[in-house]
């Protein structure tokens, strides 16, 4: 899979600013879950996610 450029950001994130969270928004269907999953299992985090009334717990 391709690493994409936001990967970079989140990086720096993660080194800067480890105890904030993080809000992802943007488009429809442009692959903000994917990439923040993607990071997440590489990073060995788990994800608290909430979309709409919903949320979910992803173990990595």
């Amino acid at each position: 899979m391709l690493k994409r450029k936001i990967i970079n950001k989140f990086e720096a994130w993660k080194e800067a600013i480890a105890n904030k969270a993080l809000l992802i928004k943007g488009a429809r269907q442009v692959g903000k879950t994917t990439v923040v999953r993607q990071f997440a299992k590489a990073a060995a985090w788990h994800i608290v996610s909430q979309q709409r009334q919903h949320i979910s717990i992803f173990p990595y």
